[in-house]
């Protein structure tokens, strides 16, 4: 499987079966890999399960999308913002979505 990170290439109104969404927050990540879960839940499940500061995870988590393209995931960010973050740690981040996807 490859991973690549292309920036806005999936949106949220173009979700499709093959797509999912994921959250990271101090290197800790939570997957769904159905697309009528939001990000908004996916945020207060990670607090919940870590038992970490609800706001700060919704504040200061990367928010990212992801799509099976046949032996390929390609990965993007919600917000310019992830995208940027995502780049900066890119080897890091993987390292977790590879665990999980």
């Amino acid at each position: 499987m490859k991973y690549k990170h292309i920036s806005g290439y999936i949106k949220d109104g173009s979700l499709d079966d093959s797509c999912g969404r994921i959250v990271i927050y101090e290197n800790k990540i939570h997957v769904s890999f159905i697309k009528t879960s939001d990000h908004n839940y996916l945020l207060r499940a990670l607090a919940s399960r870590y038992r970490l500061k609800k706001r700060e995870v919704i504040k200061n988590a990367l928010r990212l999308y992801f799509k099976y393209n046949g032996d390929n995931i390609t990965i993007s960010g919600v917000r310019n913002v992830d995208d940027e973050m995502l780049e900066r740690d890119y080897e890091s981040y993987l390292r977790l979505i590879k665990k999980k996807i």
